[in-house]
């Protein structure tokens, strides 16, 4: 029996999710937490297999997805994480790539690409749903670091300097050598021209 622990924000979904889940005779959904902070003394409570997480949860908190991956990684027995997007933009699946933290899906997902997914992270299999494969091979072609990649989004959407070094919990000497970086990479005038050109080769 798979032991899975519903985290997202919204009642709707994590009522949706679990009574789909709660159809399948080889998963049990052992409990659901709306808060990031709340997962890992969900997790220490309930003893899940699994943690089918909003990514939205993650980000909102501005937890590092790899970190709370490791942290459930060493529970005892080891805790698997399933992260669930509405977006398959670059920025959001680079973290999770990078951190090696686990699965991801997107939330529109049809329910048995979901299901599938959920068993196949129980048994320790790393799933991307096939729009996600399809950004991590643009993903894995691009020039950019991760911090250059996030810099870069922020700025050439309107972010200033001192914004998006706060988002990233840099200091702005550090969020500019990171531009300044991309830049270099990419080509462009600025953080706009780069940015434009970084999406059209899905980098960003």
């Amino acid at each position: 029996m798979i032991r899975v622990l519903v985290a997202d924000e919204s009642s709707l979904v994590r009522k949706t999710l679990t009574a789909l889940l709660d159809t399948e005779d080889d998963i049990d959904t052992v409990g659901e937490v709306d808060t990031c902070a709340g997962v890992v003394d969900a997790a220490a409570a309930w003893r899940p297999h699994l943690v089918v997480l909003d990514l939205d949860l993650v980000d909102s908190t501005r937890t590092d997805a790899g970190s709370l991956a490791a942290t459930l990684h060493r529970q005892d027995p080891p805790v698997r994480l399933l992260l669930l997007t509405t977006l398959g933009r670059p920025t959001s699946v680079l973290p999770v790539l990078s951190a090696k933290a686990g699965s991801m899906m997107l939330k529109n997902s049809p329910p048995r690409q979901m299901i599938d997914a959920i068993r196949r992270t129980a048994a320790g299999e790393r799933v991307l749903c096939a729009e996600l494969e399809t950004t991590a091979d643009r993903l894995r072609n691009s020039p950019l670091n991760e911090l250059e990649t996030a810099v870069l989004d922020r700025m050439a959407c309107g972010c200033g300097l001192a914004d998006a070094a706060a988002q990233l919990a840099l200091s702005e000497s550090e969020a500019q050598r990171h531009l300044l970086a991309a830049l270099r990479k990419v080509g462009g005038r600025d953080a706009v021209e780069a940015g434009r050109m970084a999406r059209a080769n899905g980098w960003v």
